[in-house]
């Protein structure tokens, strides 16, 4: 987008309705323990799904993570209820195909 000989930046953004600032952003890769963090929440929500994000807090804390209970919530419902609300939302099917090397995952509508 930023090479269009005829249009300036600030013209290219309004046309998009975009902010500019948006055109300069650099996502930061994830931290090797937030993706621990992230593993250990959905292993554990797998064996007790009941847990909330009290008693996710305090298994959590034992493990070496000091975590408040809004950081849980919010790593929760990244994993597990944003992917729902997804596809009720929007009405597509997770399809997942294993294979010995790796694991595929497509959004399908």
């Amino acid at each position: 987008m930023p090479d269009h000989p005829q249009l300036s930046l600030v013209q290219q953004c309004q046309l998009f309705q975009i902010a500019r600032s948006s055109l300069y952003y650099q996502p930061k890769a994830p931290v090797d323990e937030e993706l621990e963090l992230l593993r250990l929440i959905d292993q554990q929500y797998l064996e007790t799904p009941c847990y909330g994000s009290r008693k996710m807090t305090l298994f959590l804390q034992p493990c070496g993570y000091r975590i408040n209970r809004k950081r849980t919530q919010h790593d929760s419902f990244f994993m597990l209820e944003l992917p729902r609300l997804l596809i009720q939302r929007y009405q597509v099917h997770l399809i997942v195909y294993e294979s010995a090397e790796e694991v595929i995952v497509l959004w399908k509508k």
